[in-house]
């Protein structure tokens, strides 16, 4: 059995905040990881995953801490053997929390705040929702036959491994879909919100407000 625990204080802490309306865009459209360079070694990758809106997941379990860098190349994220640190100070950190990218930012953060580094995992792993992979919705499809893929555009999220400078590179693509589905909550939890946000995979977001514990247990 895997088992996350997270206490509703702590989620309070970072601030994580439900979004209003699920990333709304044609279906079909999806995210490609071409490069990550130089490459990293053994113990530390990065991928692009699918959800209600496309992720990047890193994990590293190397001795060196591997950072997540905003277009002004400031570190947000940390992530090492010894858990994943944020800066919650900064704009990055909370609008990497919310596939829509937080248009309201909490009180006391900006790009001039001072880094306040909180521990917000102890797992040397974290995904998050980082909108250089998607910057605009796409609402309407482009012209595409089937099985054609037609790239949207290209984008590029800087990391930082030790004192290496990295560069993860990827495209957006559209790929005419054949069909769909979706998911509903059909049992409420007493005492949260729990919503389920459609996209290429549907995702479930889920708010606690108290102090009770809040388990996810996963498959056995």
């Amino acid at each position: 059995m895997v088992r996350y625990v997270a206490t509703a204080a702590a989620l309070s802490a970072v601030a994580l905040v439900e979004p209003t309306a699920a990333h709304q865009e044609v279906a079909g459209v999806t995210n490609v990881l071409d490069s990550v360079e130089p490459a990293l070694p053994e113990g530390v990758t990065i991928q692009v995953t699918r959800s209600v809106a496309d992720q990047l997941v890193a994990e590293n379990t190397s001795g060196v801490a591997l950072e997540v860098l905003d277009d002004e190349g400031e570190a947000f994220l940390r992530i090492g053997p010894g858990g994943v640190e944020a800066d919650v100070a900064s704009p990055e950190w909370h609008r990497s929390n919310s596939p829509e990218g937080l248009p309201t930012l909490p009180d006391g953060v900006s790009e001039t705040a001072e880094p306040q580094w909180v521990n917000v995992s102890p797992d040397p792993s974290w995904g998050w929702f980082d909108h250089r992979l998607h910057e605009a919705p796409v609402a309407m499809p482009p012209a595409a036959a089937p099985g054609e893929d037609v790239v949207l555009d290209r984008w590029e999220v800087p990391m930082r491994f030790g004192e290496t400078s990295i560069r993860v590179r990827g495209r957006r693509l559209f790929s005419r879909p054949a069909g769909w589905f979706r998911h509903e909550i059909e049992s409420p939890i007493p005492g949260m919100r729990v919503s389920v946000l459609e996209g290429n995979v549907p995702a479930i977001f889920l708010t606690a407000r108290g102090q009770a514990d809040v388990e996810l247990l996963g498959v056995e």
